[in-house]
């Protein structure tokens, strides 16, 4: 019920980092198949991209600087 700013500000990013691989095993232990769009930080952590690997198929999307900047603005907040 917060957004990604709101936990940075609250409890710092290694508590947002927790949060977020809890979620990632939560989706990855569903018996159905379910789409997961994660975050660029997310697999910054190499455990978490091994989690994914093991529970399905992994996208990677990695478009240009320019076009990420194009798409949601120059302050990257949109």
């Amino acid at each position: 019920g917060r957004t990604v700013a709101e936990i940075f500000a609250a409890a710092g990013e290694a508590e947002f980092r927790r949060l977020e691989r809890e979620e990632l095993e939560r989706a990855a232990a569903r018996p159905d198949d379910a789409v997961v769009a994660a975050g660029g930080g997310t697999f910054a952590l190499a455990e978490n991209l091994k989690l994914a690997q093991r529970a399905g198929v992994v996208v990677w999307l990695n478009p240009p600087f320019a076009e990420i900047v194009r798409r949601i603005g120059a302050l990257g907040k949109a």
